[in-house]
């Protein structure tokens, strides 16, 4: 389409002329107001979540003081009745099984630290302070004492036969019809004592000698 046809469809407008303003003086006097500055912290946003967490921990408490375990009062109750029942008791006039019990368990403990205050010991006594540690002593060196050999304690009669056993001498011994035998210039046969000895035998080479329980053998000298 030609510019000339769009000028026959659409008239130009032609703009209406401008009003003139009248412009005043500043009036000094007059106070201006200054909008003090937002925070940024402190928008709408911000306070709608603060009164969410608000609301929501408020919401916790209420529904945690209402689920609280009933057991929680049962025994606060138990509790008070226990105080309530100590308090009675003590409030009550004791009995005369009371009175002695008291008195016994009294006269006890009393004993008692009667007892301990006499069982000390007088600081002069101490040769020095027991909770004072002053080392470990060195041990004295252990002398080892041989015992003495047991010796049996042998009878006077008994000493007295065997040193004399000790004494005898066999010189000769004599066979024959009846065999004979020189002890220390005595001649004996069978059956014969000397010095509390009594022959019990004879042979060509030595003669034994009893006295009691005990036996002496002479042998000819070589």
């Amino acid at each position: 389409m030609a510019p000339e046809d769009l000028a026959q469809i659409a008239p130009p407008q032609v703009a209406s002329p401008v009003e003139p303003v009248e412009l005043k003086p500043i009036d000094d006097t007059t106070p201006i107001r200054v909008r003090p500055p937002r925070s940024p912290f402190l928008t709408t946003g911000n306070l709608m979540l603060v009164g969410a967490f608000v609301m929501g921990a408020a919401l916790l408490y209420m529904l945690k003081c209402r689920i609280r375990p009933s057991s929680a009062l049962a025994e606060q109750n138990l509790a008070h009745a226990k105080v309530e029942a100590a308090l009675d008791v003590l409030a009550a006039k004791p009995t005369p099984a009371q009175i002695q019990r008291r008195s016994t368990a009294k006269a006890m403990v009393s004993e008692f630290y009667t007892a301990a205050r006499q069982r000390q010991v007088d600081l002069r006594d101490l040769r020095g302070n027991p909770f004072v540690f002053r080392g470990i002593p060195k041990p004295k060196p252990v002398e080892l004492v041989k015992p003495k050999p047991i010796v049996p304690k042998v009878p006077d009669d008994e000493r007295q036969a065997l040193e004399a056993a000790k004494t005898l001498r066999l010189k000769s011994i004599i066979a024959g019809e009846q065999t004979v035998a020189m002890i220390s210039s005595n001649i004996l046969s069978v059956g014969e004592t000397i010095k509390g000895w009594t022959v019990i035998r004879i042979d060509p080479k030595e003669v034994e000698l009893s006295w009691k329980d005990k036996r002496h053998v002479l042998e000819m000298p070589k």
